[in-house]
């Protein structure tokens, strides 16, 4: 059985074309291609993720934009905004599968009131538990991060397909230190560490793998794909966001 995941850090909080940029991510994460380049023939529609997730969302991007083409495209939301935070994570699973339960919890170190969010799914007896989340971003905060690696690993270990994609702000240093002895596998070197789809966040000449996915061992990377890098339509040359959206599919 083939299971998709895609993450993407849409940047709500930037107000500049707020509109075409966060509708253009949501469309082109559900289609795989923006609409424009698919309507033109020169990017064909993938079939759409069993589970996408969004990071730094907001309440206005949420209800006008995510939540009407996420429906219309037969996903149903199992986290919903939440009013004590200004910017929050959604989770969106495809009509194909069921939810079993949903849950949410507080990052214990997080400085910014982040929250883990996970949902147990299932299809034809298959049962995966998916969640995403976004760590603490600044370099000084790594300890947070990796407080919130301990946690993302607990409520996945006692699964044997789980899976984590989010915002993860980690550091190569920091994930170096932990990969020897997680429980856990990074896709981008699961599917071959692709230097072309290496690179999710970009600010002026910086750049970095700041966008993970992170599953159980027992899940078999079949393809690792970024997605976003390319100018939204009526923008001065802007991208939908500063991270690239990223996908990964597996074979259970």
């Amino acid at each position: 059985m083939e299971f998709s995941i895609l993450s993407w850090n849409i940047g709500g909080l930037d107000e500049t074309f707020l509109d075409r940029r966060c509708e253009s991510a949501c469309i082109t994460a559900i289609l795989g291609a923006p609409i424009e380049l698919l309507a033109s023939g020169k990017a064909q529609m993938s079939t759409p993720p069993t589970v996408i997730a969004f990071q730094e969302v907001t309440a206005k991007v949420f209800s006008a934009y995510l939540a009407v083409h996420l429906e219309k495209a037969g996903y149903s939301c199992v986290s919903k905004p939440n009013e004590n935070r200004s910017y929050f994570e959604v989770l969106a699973v495809h009509e194909s599968w069921k939810v079993q339960h949903s849950e949410k919890m507080l990052f214990s170190r997080s400085m910014y009131g982040r929250e883990l969010h996970w949902a147990d799914i299932t299809r034809d007896g298959q049962e995966v538990r998916v969640s995403t989340g976004h760590l603490d971003s600044g370099k000084g905060n790594g300890k947070s991060r990796q407080s919130a690696l301990k946690e993302i690993t607990s409520t996945l270990k006692d699964y044997q397909y789980g899976v984590f994609a989010g915002d993860a702000n980690i550091r190569k240093s920091e994930w170096e230190s932990w990969r020897d002895n997680s429980e856990l596998t990074d896709a981008w070197e699961a599917g071959g560490e692709d230097p072309d789809t290496r690179d999710t966040w970009f600010c002026d000449e910086m750049r970095a793998r700041f966008d993970r996915i992170w599953s159980t061992k027992a899940m078999q990377v079949v393809e690792f794909s970024t997605i976003g890098d390319y100018f939204v339509p009526e923008t001065p040359q802007m991208r939908p966001s500063d991270h690239l959206g990223v996908k990964a599919t597996y074979q259970l």
